[in-house]
């Protein structure tokens, strides 16, 4: 399964909106919080962060699975 759908399933069944998709963004929302993740081309996960009240944390460019840490967001950032 594509990356895009594998974490945009996820955030649906946790209970985040999809706001905004493109071929190359994703904008999640649930209360306050908000998560965007942005692609390359290829497919591969290129940026991605979270805010909440103004703050803005990004996940380290160089983390080895961003994938399961986005997903990690999902979870922890409940309201």
């Amino acid at each position: 399964m594509v990356l895009r759908n594998i974490i945009g399933r996820a955030a649906v069944e946790r209970g985040w909106e999809l706001i905004w998709s493109s071929s190359v963004m994703q904008q999640y929302n649930k209360g306050d919080t908000t998560i965007k993740v942005r692609y390359l081309h290829t497919g591969a996960i290129w940026h991605a962060e979270w805010s909440r009240e103004g703050v803005r944390h990004d996940l380290d460019p160089q983390h080895p699975n961003k994938r399961d840490a986005i997903i990690s967001w999902l979870d922890e950032l409940e309201e």
